[in-house]
């Protein structure tokens, strides 16, 4: 019995086991060593000189600890690389999955899918952010915010949307973005029925409501095809015309010229 028979033999699918076979195919010939005769410090020295796509390389990191683990091996410094592995997948994924948003959508796909949240139930807080993403080219941090219903519970260190039930009128007020100290204070008037009737009656407080290392990953996941606010901002400022631009600066708080260079494609 080879080393990765106890792996195969367990309760796997037909399609799992043929994966399982080819990564370990694949790692035992980089290593020119079966997995449990190599050590785990050399395995990652050798899976780190290996030319291939993150997907590819945690895919082999992944049948390492699980033939180790079959046999009762030590994985701790495996697990760790893994871990701290997670950082490269993750970004070469999202720019994979930008290249490819950018070739096909469109602003009108961002505007279809905003019409689709605003008839779904349960989905408010996806809408309320997609609206502030397609309508005030923000970026995660100007997300961050709490919903309040009166002026007293305003300050000048928060971000707030502010209902006005006199009014039904929204104040998008932003003190907490990137570029804050260079062009200050923002506060924009929301009068849209749509916006007013889906926020009337949340709750109040934070909008999203997770630890602040997990927030950029959960406003990207409300986007449409999880393409994040940034990618947004580049689908909507690659066709803007001149005076269009202009709007869309004094909206992120960013010049023309930074648009036109890192974001017009």
């Amino acid at each position: 019995m080879t080393e990765i028979d106890k792996v195969i033999k367990a309760n796997l699918s037909d399609a799992s086991k043929a994966t399982y076979s080819a990564m370990y195919k694949r790692l035992v010939d980089i290593l020119g060593n079966e997995i449990l005769k190599t050590s785990n410090t050399e395995i990652i020295k050798k899976i780190k000189q290996v030319d291939a796509s993150p997907n590819s390389i945690d895919g082999l990191i992944k049948i390492a600890i699980i033939v180790k683990k079959a046999h009762k091996k030590a994985t701790k410094t495996l697990d760790k690389f893994k871990s701290n592995y997670q950082a490269t997948i993750e970004k070469f994924n999202d720019e994979k999955k930008e290249e490819l948003s950018k070739d096909i959508l469109k602003p009108q796909d961002l505007h279809d899918y905003l019409d689709m949240l605003k008839n779904m139930n349960g989905k408010e807080i996806d809408y309320i952010i997609n609206y502030l993403i397609i309508h005030f080219n923000t970026r995660n941090k100007d997300l961050d915010l709490k919903i309040v219903n009166r002026k007293a519970d305003i300050n000048d260190v928060d971000n707030f949307l502010y209902i006005n039930k006199k009014t039904k009128k929204v104040q998008y007020i932003r003190n907490k973005y990137k570029t804050a100290k260079t062009y200050g204070k923002k506060v924009d008037e929301i009068d849209n029925a749509d916006f007013y009737n889906k926020i009337k009656d949340m709750k109040l407080g934070r909008l999203i409501n997770v630890a602040p290392s997990g927030f950029s990953k959960t406003v990207q996941r409300m986007t449409l095809n999880g393409v994040g606010s940034g990618m947004y901002f580049k689908i909507i400022s690659s066709v803007a015309k001149p005076k269009e631009l202009k709007s869309l600066s004094k909206n992120r708080g960013t010049s023309v010229d930074t648009i036109v260079e890192n974001y017009v494609v």
